[in-house]
Order: C-alpha cells, then structure tokens, then sequence
C-alpha cells in the first residue's frame, strides 16, 4: 500500500563478477526510484564470508533509525496466514 515506507537492507555475501547481474537486474528495469532511495546494501565477496553472525551484523548496521525491524535469513520460508 505504501512501498516508500519500506526500507530493506541486504548483505549479499556473494562473487560481484559472477553473481550482480541477476541480483540487481529487476532494479536495473524498474522505472521508480524505489530501489535507489529505500534499499540499502552492503556487499561482501563470499570468500570473505565469516558466517550469518558476521551478515546480521553488517545488516544491523544498515538501520537509519525507522521505528520496525524486521530481520530474516535466506533460508526463512514464510506461510499464508
């Protein structure tokens, strides 16, 4: 209902080289701002990876201030209802 009230943060742990074009082609195609004003990244080479500790860390420090946190891995699964 209103997208410019989310903000995400992602730490990618992934190889740059191989792996940014399918990561951030959806926002290469995206004609609205969306993904220029509300998501945050920081990304890691996988080779310097030290674990999902070290990830939510990193995530954590993508925070600005908004008043809801919601924090999930890649491996989260959500159900319907």
């Amino acid at each position: 209902k209103n997208p410019e009230r989310i903000f995400v943060g992602l730490v990618l742990q992934m190889d740059r080289q191989q792996d940014e074009d399918m990561i951030f082609s959806k926002a290469k195609n995206d004609s609205s701002d969306w993904y220029e004003t509300n998501l945050r990244t920081h990304i890691l080479d996988y080779r310097d990876a030290c674990g999902p500790c070290y990830a939510r860390h990193l995530c954590q420090n993508l925070h600005a201030g908004e008043d809801y946190v919601l924090q999930i891995d890649s491996h989260m699964r959500f159900r319907k209802n």
